[in-house]
């Protein structure tokens, strides 16, 4: 209802210095935007644009995102995270002609062709799409791992865009992202179904029987997942089964909450992890966070151990040791 247009410098102005002023106001607290334009929002780009050359809405967005990020960077001495969570339509629908020359086409790919060096995490909805064409030409139905598996694989490879509108190089692997909807839904697809796909992209697992798309490689280095939303996750399963399930606790890890064999706590945890194991077997330990990122090491070579993670910003993160995986939360 309150679409965001920058069709002039002063609207580009305006938007910096707002973007700049919530960040200032807080302490620079926050640490990412995330670019989410829909319905009027995007038909504002539809036309002539190609890839090379952006209508001047497009430009000013592009142009506007860059100095927020360098002037955070100047401020805090830091990167501003940036994300975009685009509708498939305006990602992959470079590929559909009906999607292309509808309203906004897919108005979202000279935006993230040009900030591409920039964006940490892209996660199309992969919801609300009915169906869209993949980069091997075919069509997939949403609600499905063939839909994840082939539209992910579409925008880490790139390709050309329909229309005469030029080449979208594409992502790489491990700032893509799968976006899903907690629960229900147009695009529902259940944790299992979910884990699979993953785990296929990463090369965990050879194609599930009865998929039709195949990847053309693996992506071991794909680590992101976006879920709307955890409030939908607690309220229509009431277990929070997509946030619990292995796309979320480590893909291609044995997760292990229940083991009798691993176990830490407190969790939450402050200061510091104790973590007890039944085996004298050495295990290196591993914590990343959930953008896969490692930020501690350690051999741990005890039956209880303590671990320090009062460095850790508060946050989720994952212990991983040996085959396993256990996620808990630095408070």
């Amino acid at each position: 209802n309150d679409p965001v247009y920058l069709d002039s410098p002063t609207q580009k102005s305006i938007f910096v210095s707002s973007m700049n002023k919530i960040l200032t106001d807080y302490g620079d607290k926050f640490d990412g935007i995330d670019i989410d334009l829909e319905g009027l929002s995007i038909k504002q780009f539809a036309g002539s644009w190609t890839m090379t050359a952006p209508v001047i809405q497009q430009q000013y967005l592009i142009d506007g995102i860059k100095q927020i990020l360098t002037d955070y960077k100047t401020r805090t001495g830091k990167k501003l995270l940036l994300t975009m969570a685009p509708e498939t339509y305006y990602v992959q629908g470079g590929l559909s002609s009906g999607q292309i020359s509808g309203a906004g086409g897919a108005g979202y790919l000279p935006i993230i062709e040009a900030l591409k060096d920039d964006i940490d995490m892209l996660h199309c909805q992969l919801y609300n799409a009915y169906s869209n064409i993949a980069i091997d030409g075919k069509e997939y139905k949403e609600g499905t791992g063939d839909f994840l598996v082939a539209m992910t694989e579409t925008v880490i490879k790139g390709f050309t865009v329909l229309n005469g509108k030029g080449v979208f190089s594409g992502l790489p692997a491990d700032r893509v992202g799968i976006g899903l909807p907690a629960c229900s839904g147009a695009g529902y697809v259940t944790p299992d179904i979910v884990c699979q796909a993953i785990k296929y992209i990463r090369g965990a697992i050879s194609k599930p029987v009865n998929w039709k798309y195949t990847l053309t490689k693996p992506y071991p280095e794909m680590t992101c997942v976006m879920t709307w939303n955890v409030n939908d996750d607690a309220k229509c399963s009431n277990t929070f089964a997509s946030i619990n399930s292995c796309a979320f606790l480590g893909v291609g890890i044995q997760e292990n909450n229940e083991s009798n064999s691993f176990n830490i706590y407190p969790n939450p945890a402050v200061d510091r992890l104790t973590m007890e194991t039944t085996t004298n077997t050495p295990m290196f330990i591993c914590i990343t966070n959930v953008l896969g990122k490692v930020v501690l090491e350690k051999q741990f070579t005890q039956i209880k151990t303590e671990i320090d993670i009062s460095l850790l910003p508060t946050g989720i993160y994952i212990i991983h040791a040996n085959n396993f995986a256990q996620k808990f939360i630095k408070q």
